[in-house]
Order: C-alpha cells, then sequence, then structure tokens
C-alpha cells in the first residue's frame, strides 16, 4: 500500500456495556439495596447495575434520585450498626479482627449519619460582660491612645515619598 492511498479506519467492535438508562425499576433495586447497607460500589459491581459514575452523574443531575439516595444510605447506617452487634457477637471471630471490623464501619457510619452516630461534639463559649461605664472608659482610652498617635505623626518631617 503506498502513502497515498487512503486507508478506512476499522471498525470499532463495541461491548453491551453497562446499563446506563434510567428507569424506575432501576433506581428502587439500587435504593432497595441501598437502605439494606450496601455499598455504592458492591451495589454497581453486580452485573445489571450502571458503572458507579454513571450513579454519581445521576446524583449530580437528578435531585429526586440525589434524595432518594441520601435518605436509603441514611437507612442502611442503620443496618450496619446492627452488623456490629452480630460481630461482636460473634464468638468464632478473632478479637482483633472484630475490633477492625467494628471500627471501620462504625467510622464510616459516623460520618455517613453523624446526627445519629457521629462524634458528639460540645460547644461551650465563654463571655465576659463589660458593664457599660467600663466599656465607655475603655473606648474613651482606645481614642485617646489614637489621638496621640496622629499628633504624633503630624511632628515627624514627611519623607520624600509623602511630598
Amino acid at each position: 500500500m503506498s502513502d497515498t492511498e487512503k486507508t478506512e479506519p476499522a471498525e470499532i467492535k463495541r461491548g453491551r456495556g453497562r446499563p446506563s438508562k434510567y428507569s424506575q425499576e432501576l433506581v428502587e433495586e439500587i435504593i432497595t439495596l441501598l437502605s439494606e447497607g450496601n455499598t455504592m460500589k458492591s451495589i454497581c459491581a453486580l452485573p445489571h447495575m450502571p458503572d458507579i459514575t454513571t450513579i454519581f452523574k445521576w446524583e449530580r443531575e437528578n435531585g429526586e434520585f440525589s434524595q432518594l439516595s441520601a435518605r436509603a444510605r441514611e437507612a442502611g447506617t442503620h443496618v450496619i450498626a446492627d452488623q456490629c452487634i452480630e460481630i461482636a457477637d460473634d464468638p468464632i471471630l478473632d478479637p482483633a479482627d472484630k475490633r477492625v471490623r467494628i471500627d471501620t464501619r462504625m467510622r464510616l457510619i459516623g460520618k455517613w449519619n453523624a446526627k445519629k452516630y457521629g462524634d458528639k461534639i460540645e460547644h461551650t463559649v465563654q463571655q465576659e460582660f463589660i458593664p457599660l461605664d467600663e466599656l465607655r472608659r475603655r473606648i474613651a482610652e482606645s481614642e485617646a491612645r489614637q489621638q496621640i498617635h496622629i499628633e504624633e505623626n503630624k511632628l515627624l518631617p514627611a519623607t520624600k515619598e509623602e511630598k
């Protein structure tokens, strides 16, 4: 074949791929699986499920799906909390393995459902209440210092830049 001859591009064979069509049935299955404590990664690993990037796109572009998946994830945290109890009560598991599995789950559900399972943070505020007379005295002192500073700067000779 010479350099002047053009070759037709080979036809690209595309596989069937994963489904990406948004359907109510698919959404209901995803929401059910999330509420049962399954992770989105494990759900998307199922052969009939769309890729995880497709799910993230749906969450960005579809407010209803985003709200449903958020509520389902929150419900799933309760299932994962129940799993922690089952792991703790399992006499066959090694105690170190139990600790890792439970700690991992608790950290995750603490992030995913902070209201229910997150660390409780107590905020305390200490305020000093200054009587009005004292506040007025402090303001007057500050204004006096500021006035002295202004007057001192007037007495200094102007620099070349100021001229």
